[in-house]
């Protein structure tokens, strides 16, 4: 828990703090897989550009479904910090990054006996690819693959790590 909040305020430290002005670009992304685990909403700020390369922090909250005897269960909420570096040409753009998150899994069903409530602090980087659609208006849509580093057991077998296969497809926008 100490690791993320000292990520998140580093994050945003940065991002307000030293970002300068001709460089500053927030954006809002939408992630389907990824950091989010099955869906997410991301701000993210380029804090330093130059050229064909830019460092742009995010966070994000996360969100996913749990279904039990055939119904929604409360889920998995995730708190998401992280940094991508992105290197593009033209309109062709290779990310490279890591965020932290912390879910928080909530289950209710079974009747009333049983509930359970776990929490998890995720590792997840991440290796994909941008097109920006517009450079106008700074669309763009992305995939990679995002494996998941768990620790505290992100599954039935609690395990005190495990790493899992995940990928991401990505759909964002510039603000500014």
């Amino acid at each position: 828990m100490k690791k993320l909040i000292i990520t998140i305020a580093t994050t945003l430290i940065i991002s307000f703090g030293y970002s300068q002005e001709h460089s500053s670009v927030n954006q809002l992304s939408f992630e389907l897989g990824g950091a989010g685990l099955a869906t997410s909403v991301n701000f993210e700020r380029t804090v330093f550009s130059n050229g064909e390369n830019r460092i742009v922090p995010k966070v994000g909250i996360g969100y996913l479904p749990v279904f039990v005897n055939g119904a929604v269960s409360t889920g998995t909420f995730s708190l998401i910090a992280g940094a991508n570096y992105i290197r593009g040409y033209k309109n062709h753009q290779a990310v490279l990054g890591v965020s932290n998150s912390i879910a928080a899994s909530f289950v209710n069903g079974l009747g009333d006996s049983f509930s359970s409530s776990t929490y998890n602090y995720l590792i997840i980087p991440n290796f994909g690819y941008r097109y920006r659609i517009s450079e106008k208006r700074g669309c763009f849509v992305g995939a990679g693959y995002s494996p998941i580093v768990s620790f505290n057991g992100f599954s039935v077998q609690k395990q005190p790590m495990q790493y899992k296969n995940h990928f991401y497809l990505t759909v964002g926008f510039a603000l500014n």
